[in-house]
């Protein structure tokens, strides 16, 4: 699925840049593709969550069970959805 998601996002990008070579959007796929080349998987991950915490309710950033007025006894798949795209 990774895979198939980076052609889908790289091919577009290549094209583009190849087309409109030294314009600003040229630079700005350049610029797109080195971050999402350097970025570490594991920081990309906990982005995913805390973005999904922060605009879907029903997930919740972990350590917050109490704040947020669940048990720290239910089940944590509410954490599940963040790492689990991030990762993949």
């Amino acid at each position: 699925m990774a895979i198939l998601l980076a052609i889908c996002a790289a091919v577009p990008l290549g094209i583009t840049s190849a087309v409109k070579q030294d314009t600003g959007l040229d630079y700005c796929s350049r610029v797109f593709c080195v971050i999402g080349v350097a970025l570490p998987t594991f920081w990309f991950g906990i982005l995913i969550v805390y973005a999904l915490a922060a605009f879907l309710p029903v997930v919740t950033p972990p350590g917050l069970c109490h704040a947020v007025g669940r048990s720290a006894a239910e089940p944590a798949a509410t954490h599940l959805p963040g790492p689990d795209a991030g990762l993949r």
